[in-house]
């Protein structure tokens, strides 16, 4: 035996855990690949697909995600993993349906009154920015004049050292 389930769960990630009997480690489906963590786990004889030996005639691999097939078997299947492709793809879709009822929830409409304070807040900012722009405008240029002396030093520097 390779691996055994060991059957504890965290709570907050649903991972399952196994002891790798050769290792005597136990690891959970986080640090496994891909293949422990969908509802099939992969076969370590058989082929995934048509659940024959992958040693008989055809020449089978081995995937990343743990997977195995036989080359005709991962040809039929479009050449791409089975069970990854529907754990990937469910996992998308609730997260993007998770993501799309959230921004239905968090929709804010506003009210006449809310835009009406929205105005004034404007006009005041507007009159304290004008005087701020200014200042920035100031320290703006003298970090432009400063940058072209540094950038000139070092072009003559770079000259010199390419004259040298």
């Amino acid at each position: 035996m390779i691996y055994r389930r060991v059957g504890y769960q965290d709570t907050n990630f649903k991972s399952f855990h196994y002891h790798l009997v050769a290792l005597d480690i136990t690891v959970s489906t986080k640090q496994l690949p891909c293949g422990y963590s969908t509802k099939k786990i992969p076969s370590l004889i058989n082929c995934d697909l048509c659940d024959t030996l992958l040693q008989n005639q055809y020449k089978a691999e081995v995937l990343i995600c743990g997977y195995g097939y036989h080359i005709i078997c991962y040809n039929d299947i479009e050449g791409r993993c089975k069970y990854c492709y529907d754990y990937y793809e469910t996992g998308i879709k609730n997260n993007v349906k998770s993501f799309i009822n959230r921004l239905e929830k968090g929709a804010n409409i506003l009210t006449e009154d809310d835009i009406d304070i929205d105005e004034d807040n404007e006009n005041e900012n507007n009159n304290n920015n004008n005087n701020n722009d200014d200042d920035e405008v100031e320290n703006l240029n003298l970090v432009l004049s400063e940058k072209d002396k540094i950038e000139q030093e070092f072009t003559d520097k770079l000259v010199n050292v390419l004259n040298w």
